[in-house]
Order: C-alpha cells, then sequence, then structure tokens
C-alpha cells in the first residue's frame, strides 16, 4: 500500500472512483482542463468528493470491441495503479485517439501516461 498525502492508498478500483453520470462528464467537458498526450487527451476537471475518478473513452474508430475493451483496461490499470500520483478530488476523463490499437501492452500505456503527472505540475 502506496501513503497519499499521509492516507493509506490501496491499488483497487472502486465504483466509487468510476464517473458514471452524463452531469459530470457534461462538467468535465466544459470546466476541465485539457491535456493533450499522443494518443490520448485527458480531461481534468476538479470534483466535490474527497477521492479521484476516472472514466474511459474509446470511439468505435478505434477499432473492433475487443481492440476498444482492452485499450480501456489498460488505461484503468493505469489509473488503479497510479491513483496516489493523481491529484485529489479530481475527475480524469481519458479519451482515446486513432492509433492507440497499435500499442502492445501496459508498458505502451505507461510510458504515455505518465507524462500525465508532468503535465499536471504545471
Amino acid at each position: 500500500m502506496a501513503l497519499n498525502n499521509g492516507l493509506r492508498c490501496r491499488k483497487t478500483f472502486k465504483k466509487e472512483e468510476r464517473i458514471h453520470l452524463d452531469r459530470d462528464f457534461q462538467r468535465a467537458f466544459k470546466q476541465g482542463k485539457r491535456i493533450l498526450l499522443s494518443f490520448f487527451t485527458v480531461i481534468m476537471s476538479p470534483n466535490e468528493l474527497p477521492w479521484s475518478r476516472m472514466a474511459v473513452i474509446v470511439p468505435k474508430r478505434v477499432g473492433k470491441a475487443v481492440k476498444r475493451n482492452r485499450i480501456r483496461r489498460l488505461v484503468r490499470e493505469f489509473f488503479r495503479l497510479n491513483k496516489c500520483k493523481f491529484a485529489p478530488s479530481h475527475d480524469y476523463i481519458f479519451l482515446v485517439h486513432k492509433g492507440a490499437e497499435s500499442l502492445k501492452g501496459y508498458w505502451e500505456v505507461e510510458s504515455i501516461l505518465k507524462d500525465l503527472f508532468k503535465e499536471e505540475a504545471r
């Protein structure tokens, strides 16, 4: 277990850490800060909760369902393993771009998304 601001940070991905409601998506799209990375756009928006939440949006043009679901799983795994490094009380929406289906494994997704922490610090 890692520590986040003195609190224990479990490497789990609970239902409360997912963005479900349309109003939360709309608020993030209107008020959020966009961070452009290769194959991904990350929308970061503050929320009223004491923890961070995330969602992954993969359009059909990225590939067939098997490829889209694989990318979703890889991004969720990145969030699960690194959620202590994300700013608390924020929503993160990961928009996947065409070409991301060429990513072979977790290590490639991690190498791209770890730049998010550098951008977030700005």
